[in-house]
Formats: C-alpha cells, structure tokens, sequence
C-alpha cells in the first residue's frame, strides 16, 4: 500500500509541527534551568562571609544588590 501525494504532505507537516514543539519545550526546560541557577547563586552568595566575598570579589552591599533582584 502506498501512500498519496496528500497523506505524505501530512505526514511532513505533522513532523514538522512536531520538531517545532519540541524545540519550544527545550527552550523552555532551559530557560527555566538557568533561573533556577540564578537563584541557587544568589542564595549561595547569603551564606557567604564578608572575607569569603572579597575573596571573590565582590563587597557585601554588591552581593546584597544582587540577591534583591528579580528571581524572573
């Protein structure tokens, strides 16, 4: 049994539609894993002593400013 001109266009667009939704869903999973990673840093950085913060770099009132943003 063979298929027609018609069902093969189909069955192209059903794929095509298919990889389109699944690229959206791996943007998604990876906008979702990087803010989660920005939040597990910002709250890394609250239970950083001040010398452990100038070891890296960075001042208190920066680390503070930092975890006040947005977590969206």
């Amino acid at each position: 049994m063979t298929m027609g001109i018609d069902s093969s266009n189909e069955a192209h667009s059903a794929i095509a539609t298919s990889r389109r939704i699944s690229r959206w869903g791996q943007a998604q999973i990876a906008a979702i894993a990087l803010l989660l990673d920005k939040r597990r840093s910002r709250k890394a950085l609250l239970e950083l002593a001040d010398h452990q913060l100038l070891d890296i770099g960075v001042t208190r009132a920066q680390a503070d400013a930092e975890v006040a943003k947005s977590w969206f």
